[in-house]
């Protein structure tokens, strides 16, 4: 059995040792892993995630805990028997350095989480992203805190250099839904000390709160999917360079089967078979779609999901319950497309658009026709539209514009700052800094109501994100 030497007394020799030595971590260690990171975080996102989705994930700044605010946790129950030794604190509290990504629905939260783990690799501790413990999630969307509190935790690993060598430090990625994030920001639960007792009133209305913003992320959730159903009914046509990004977002799967058991809800049982008529049997199938659209094409139609769906419960309507007469269709409206689509600079119709564009010709040709013009108009009129607007963007928001703006929310690690044309953007605390090693609250600095001169640093016209740099 091993013998292990009694816990600290936490005594004054102790503590001194300890700020002393969190000075020196600070600067040897967690002020290079905080900005490696959130760097690493927003790298993985940006070229995992469809821009659609990505502009759905945000990574904040992140934080290194304070050293006192790490001293009291120390204490407490769960570590202090831990610890001998203020070295150990920096071992065994391992959220020292941490950061969140907020997400708009809990398919995203998910989806997050999976590609972090995919990208984590315990064998490899160079990596952006490693993994160093074996119990290194805690899923608390699936199982809340008592508090209320939901989402998940990660610790993951993230190389410094050290001694010439990349050395993984222990960090937090802590992944939430817009809605649990507003719930930590209005119980201010992230903000209670270790060892302070929480008003039993307070935790009522805490886990009441928490209740009802999980129902909130549930109906959310199906908002999005309602949304994303006619985000690609819209998508008629669209230029080439779209077509495959797009497709990718037709085929992502929603994780429902976790989704229903963070509700805490049973899994949905399956219904009876219906009684299948003579009538039933006459639907085109999806075998009998694709076989017809690659003898036309000789290729393989790029329509999944909700898209095939409708084309066949369109087709079956206008009467194509015959593969042959669907390949005859296909074939007789190839060329007439062609044409048409020749007429479009960079535009061209979906595989969905196609065959919708069958249907309007096999009953009605000169009609069938306008249909297809209307179709890639509106697509050059979306297209130009977009561009216009990242245009104006890039005009209004150069890079190195000074400008004076509005601080309209301000943390400890950010402010948004308004600009005079209404955009917000954002100023972290790396962009406070007068020293390279000096660590900046925000909130200290600025107040909500506050005017201050900022820099243009840099802007993303797809997100529309605008990053500045304070100016004193």
């Amino acid at each position: 059995m091993e013998n292990r030497a009694p816990p600290s007394d936490f005594g004054q020799a102790f503590i001194d040792d300890f700020y002393r030595l969190y000075d020196k971590y600070v600067e040897e260690r967690f002020r290079h892993a905080l900005p490696n990171l959130t760097g690493a975080l927003n790298a993985l996102l940006d070229a995992r995630f469809p821009t659609s989705q990505r502009m759905r994930l945000r990574v904040e700044q992140g934080r290194i805990k304070g050293q006192n605010r790490l001293l009291l946790k120390a204490q407490t129950e769960k570590y202090r028997p831990e610890i001998q030794t203020p070295e150990d604190i920096f071992v065994v509290v391992r959220d020292i350095v941490g950061t969140r990504v907020t997400c708009n629905t809990l398919a995203d939260v998910y989806a997050v989480v999976e590609n972090i783990k995919s990208c984590a690799d315990s064998n490899n501790a160079a990596r952006t992203l490693s993994r160093l413990h074996e119990d290194w999630e805690d899923d608390y969307i699936l199982k809340p805190k008592d508090t209320g509190y939901r989402a998940i935790n990660l610790i993951v690993g993230v190389p410094v250099p050290r001694g010439g060598l990349m050395v993984p430090v222990t960090c937090e990625i802590q992944i939430r839904t817009l809605l649990q994030h507003a719930w930590g920001e209005l119980t201010h639960e992230d903000t209670y000390k270790p060892g302070v007792k929480v008003p039993e009133l307070v935790q009522v209305l805490m886990k009441r709160l928490a209740t009802t913003l999980a129902v909130l992320d549930e109906i959310a959730q199906d908002l999005r999917g309602e949304l994303d159903k006619v985000e690609r009914l819209e998508d008629q046509a669209q230029a080439p360079a779209e077509v495959a990004q797009t497709e990718k977002e037709a085929t992502e799967e929603q994780p429902s089967s976790r989704l229903q058991e963070t509700a805490g809800e049973p899994p949905p049982q399956p219904e009876p078979p219906a009684q299948v008529t003579v009538e039933q049997t006459k639907q085109l199938s999806r075998d009998d779609l694709f076989d017809a659209f690659r003898t036309a094409f000789d290729r393989e139609p790029k329509i999944t999901g909700d898209g095939l769906a409708i084309a066949l419960k369109e087709l079956d309507t206008a009467g194509f319950l015959d593969p042959a007469k669907l390949v005859a269709a296909l074939t007789g409206s190839r060329e007439t497309v062609k044409e048409l689509e020749a007429g479009y600079e960079k535009v061209q119709l979906t595989d969905l658009g196609r065959l919708r564009a069958v249907i309007q010709l096999s009953q009605d040709r000169e009609k069938g026709v306008a249909w297809v013009k209307d179709v890639l108009n509106a697509t050059v009129e979306r297209v130009r539209t977009k561009e216009a607007e990242k245009q104006t963007f890039e005009s209004t928001y150069p890079d190195g514009r000074e400008a004076l703006g509005t601080v309209v929310f301000a943390t400890g690690d950010y402010a948004l700052v308004q600009l005079p044309e209404g955009d917000t953007g954002i100023l972290h605390a790396t962009q406070m800094k007068v020293h390279p090693t000096e660590y900046v609250t925000v909130s200290e600095r600025v107040r909500e109501g506050d005017t201050v001169r900022v820099r243009v640093l840099k802007t993303n016209p797809e997100t529309k994100r605008i990053e500045l740099q304070f100016i004193r």
